[in-house]
């Protein structure tokens, strides 16, 4: 009877393809059409299914690679983006996209190889190459490609990022401020626009930025997840849980959406929900040192003594100097009723610490 059925799917997938009369031009005209609505899932399947049938068609080759960047696919958009190159492509945005791509992969040392020995470098080339300096710490270099294009959105996002490397908050504010109101569109600047809003507690700043993110292709979960950060900061535990239940039921295997709603949990007294999440990081990260952390009060709280010692003792064996998870450990070790051990843990805080909880518990 298997055999029957699996013989009628095959019949039948056989009988859609033979229906399907469109022509790989059709399906990258419909993937053109998708892109003009910034609908780049849909564009990519009209690709996909316009190189099934013709895999040497440039243009689609191409305009997938594109609609990959503009997902945050940066992988798939550098093998799409060099075969486009392989086949003959001589669009300038071809090239862009993919050394684009590459910077983010963090491939910075081949872009610093391919462009650094160019003369005549276009202002957007000028970009890409000051963002490979500045991955490589070379602030002054890229500084100063930067400066020749301020009038372009990523010049005034790396002068931005610059200016904040530096301790300039000012300057910073100013350049990202420039960068998002040059391209609305550019991702990378809404991401790290809101970031630095929220190094500096500008809380409604940084939700109007990861809000403005999510709305951009390829910056739905990224800016969701910002968003239930910046909830959870602000103490609004109800929409930080919404902002979380929404990313996570779009990306249940990304580690930080997990860690993100433990801590949510963990504040709002649900200790068993917080040590669940919690495990869903520890997963694929046994070693995640805000989990450590966080399952080591988890445990405490739970009265599971062995396991919040364990836990607490591997953060402090990669953070030695972090006087929470001392006093964590110390209460720990409080309730085991092991004094002596509490004394040796907490003595080398005591000289540089101003934490009158830890001087108390060491009194």
């Amino acid at each position: 009877m298997r055999s029957l059925r699996l013989i009628a799917v095959l019949l039948l997938s056989q009988l859609l393809l033979a229906c399907d009369q469109t022509t790989a031009v059709e399906h990258l005209a419909r993937a053109e059409n998708y892109v003009q609505e910034a609908d780049y899932r849909a564009a990519v399947i009209e690709l996909k299914n316009a190189l099934q049938k013709d895999p040497d068609l440039m243009e689609a080759r191409a305009a997938l690679g594109k609609a990959h960047l503009a997902l945050g696919d940066f992988a798939s958009g550098v093998k799409e983006l060099e075969r486009a190159l392989a086949l003959g492509s001589q669009e300038e945005a071809v090239r862009l996209g993919l050394i684009s791509a590459k910077l983010g992969l963090g491939e910075y040392q081949a872009v610093l190889v391919e462009l650094e020995g160019e003369a005549d470098l276009s202002p957007a080339l000028k970009v890409l190459l000051a963002d490979a300096h500045l991955q490589a710490g070379q602030f002054e270099l890229a500084g100063g490609l930067y400066a020749e294009t301020a009038d372009l959105a990523g010049a005034q996002l790396g002068l931005g990022t610059i200016a904040w490397v530096q301790g300039d908050v000012e300057q910073a504010s100013q350049h990202l401020e420039r960068s998002v109101e040059l391209d609305p569109s550019l991702r990378e600047a809404w991401i790290r626009k809101a970031e630095f809003d929220l190094t500096q507690r500008n809380f409604d700043s940084a939700e109007a930025a990861f809000q403005a993110l999510s709305g951009l292709p390829g910056g739905e979960l990224t800016g969701r997840l910002g968003l239930a950060r910046t909830s959870l900061l602000l103490g609004d535990l109800v929409v930080a849980s919404e902002h979380i239940a929404r990313f996570l039921a779009q990306a249940p295997g990304f580690t930080g959406g997990h860690y993100i709603d433990a801590l949510i949990r963990h504040q709002q007294g649900d200790i068993d929900g917080a040590e669940s999440a919690l495990r869903e990081v520890q997963k694929t990260q046994p070693d995640h040192e805000p989990s450590l952390l966080l399952m080591g009060a988890v445990k405490l709280q739970q009265g599971q003594f062995g396991q919040a010692e364990d836990n607490l003792r591997r953060y402090l064996a990669r953070n030695r100097s972090s006087e929470a998870a001392a006093k964590l450990l110390a209460a720990v070790l409080h309730r085991q009723g092991d004094l002596a051990e509490v004394a040796a843990l907490l003595s080398p805080y005591s000289s540089g610490t101003t934490d009158p909880q830890l001087l108390a518990m060491l009194g």
